[in-house]
């Protein structure tokens, strides 16, 4: 592994405002995560991504979908950092190895399941400048307005934890996942 461009902040020697923010995502993951340790050397940008992170995971979209749409879009922009975190979070949401491998992909089984993640593809990759049929699409799959925008907002989240770890390289602190990335 090369050296990180953007060394993690030790949390012992974190700015006050990052402190308590790295201890409780110690806490949530069992130990200190170099995303979130890079994400200390702007403790409002910590802040604001922890927030919209435990904000989101309020929302309505079920967590099985969440969790596919940012292992979907990691994989779209070869991070595997977030890869590596989505998608051992995705089999605590019931999706197995093999379900993994194409999700890795962009596929998924359930028809529902994947029109979110069509749509999600279709935000990333046109700026969100979808057009009409993207979006009659996803609500004919089920999905209300707040549901999209739930939609929209996980695409921006997973870019942004994408790019900072594209940017950053920080060294994958989680174990490997059972299939190749």
């Amino acid at each position: 592994m090369n050296k990180p461009r953007i060394t993690p902040v030790n949390p012992e020697e974190a700015d006050a405002k990052a402190k308590p923010i790295l201890e409780a995502t110690k806490q949530a993951f069992g130990k200190h995560l170099n995303f979130f340790s890079t994400l200390a050397h702007a403790p409002a940008i910590l802040q604001g991504y922890t927030g919209l992170s435990a904000a989101l995971g309020e929302g309505s979209l079920e967590p099985k979908i969440r969790e596919e749409i940012a292992v979907a879009i990691s994989a779209r922009n070869g991070c595997g950092y977030c890869l590596t975190a989505h998608g051992h979070a995705a089999g605590a949401h019931g999706i197995e190895t093999d379900e993994l491998k194409t999700l890795i992909d962009g596929q998924v089984n359930d028809p529902q399941e994947q029109a979110a993640i069509t749509f999600a593809f279709a935000v990333l990759d046109n700026q969100g400048r979808v057009g009409d049929a993207d979006l009659t699409a996803v609500r004919t799959a089920g999905f209300n307005d707040g549901e999209i925008l739930e939609i929209i907002a996980h695409v921006a989240m997973t870019f942004f934890s994408n790019a900072l770890n594209n940017v950053g390289e920080p060294e994958i602190d989680l174990p490997e996942l059972p299939v190749a990335i």
